[in-house]
């Protein structure tokens, strides 16, 4: 069994930080941040936009006047000095990407750092848990979106930082991370949710549920009593019918369908295969991946969601990627069978 120390954590997570660092030079440089594939102006990137240049709390529609940690964190980065500015042509839109890159490839670091924990948790080699970073990486969704302005990135590293601390039993992280987590985006909250499906004993099921509760508490005591308003959207049934009768549309289905296919690609196949082999015990006789199997119920959760929402499909749906990715890469064992000595899982030094 092979255990990682202090100095390759630290290498490892340089390594993940220049991946990262090559997506949001490319959105930070190239991208339109008014595209309308993110909404435009009047869209997501805009109200973060918005958020980030002060705009009055009765001006920001829910859920997005929550979720202020990360436009907080674009406002602190320092800018780039005024005698700069010319030699690279930077304008307001130039300098917001910069600030929004500049957070969000930290947000990609961490979700990238954390991803990688998951997977040697489920007793993957190292350099199974390095592919499954490299899938998280070249992923659609975050080649195309991952450093742009929007929390996105950093949502995703609340789900796998989260489910690092859950499976390690971190009880006081999964506190931290699951306050953060819900100002950052409420989507944190599936992680309270997978708990009940852990095949653990009720004592742990209670833990895990109580170190998601202070996040859950203190997100709901700012929304509805500290700063509550009637602008924006409620998740109502009202919402839900409309969302259901506008994606039933032929134009609704055909993103659906396009979303679905972009949003893990072959991984898809892959992750069945890995799905099947998993429940059929046809793999990892150490039962490391148990948690793994039962966690597979994120898949469903998060591919509903948009539906409750009515929100975008792939965005969302990738909130499943440390679940996909795991599973991915048992379904690739069967093509690339591991030869003799190559099977040795990763040892995560305990807290």
């Amino acid at each position: 069994m092979t255990t990682l120390t202090a100095r390759q954590h630290i290498l490892l997570f340089v390594l993940f930080l220049s991946f990262a660092a090559i997506i949001a030079y490319f959105h930070m440089t190239k991208y339109d941040i008014w595209d309308p594939t993110t909404g435009g102006k009047e869209g997501d990137v805009g109200i973060y936009v918005k958020m980030y240049e002060g705009m009055e709390l009765n001006e920001i529609p829910k859920p997005y006047l929550y979720r202020f940690i990360v436009p907080t964190l674009a406002r602190l980065v320092p800018d780039i000095p005024e005698f700069l500015a010319p030699a690279f042509d930077l304008d307001r839109d130039r300098i917001i990407a910069y600030k929004f890159g500049t957070v969000n490839l930290i947000g990609l670091t961490i979700a990238a750092y954390f991803l990688f924990l998951f997977l040697a948790l489920q007793g993957f080699t190292f350099a199974e848990s390095l592919i499954g970073v490299l899938f998280f990486y070249t992923s659609f969704f975050i080649v195309n979106f991952g450093a742009v302005p929007l929390v996105d990135a950093w949502a995703y590293a609340t789900i796998s930082a989260g489910l690092c601390a859950l499976l390690r039993r971190s009880w006081p992280w999964l506190v931290v991370v699951m306050v953060l987590g819900m100002f950052i985006k409420e989507t944190a909250v599936v992680i309270a949710v997978v708990v009940p499906f852990l095949a653990w004993d009720r004592r742990e099921r209670v833990h895990g549920l109580l170190a998601c509760l202070p996040g859950i508490a203190l997100y709901a005591l700012v929304r509805l009593i500290i700063v509550p308003t009637d602008f924006g959207y409620s998740y109502t049934f009202e919402r839900l019918f409309y969302s259901l009768a506008r994606f039933g549309q032929l134009t609704g289905l055909v993103r659906m369908i396009q979303d679905f296919v972009f949003v893990y690609g072959l991984l898809w196949v892959f992750a069945y295969i890995g799905w099947r082999m998993l429940h059929r015990g046809e793999v990892d006789p150490s039962g490391r991946s148990r948690d793994l199997y039962r966690l597979s119920v994120l898949v469903p959760i998060t591919f509903i969601a948009p539906y409750i929402v009515g929100s975008v499909f792939g965005r969302v749906w990738f909130l499943s990627f440390p679940v996909v990715i795991g599973l991915s890469l048992f379904g690739l064992r069967r093509l690339f069978p591991l030869g003799p000595g190559e099977d040795e899982p990763l040892e995560i030094a305990s807290d």
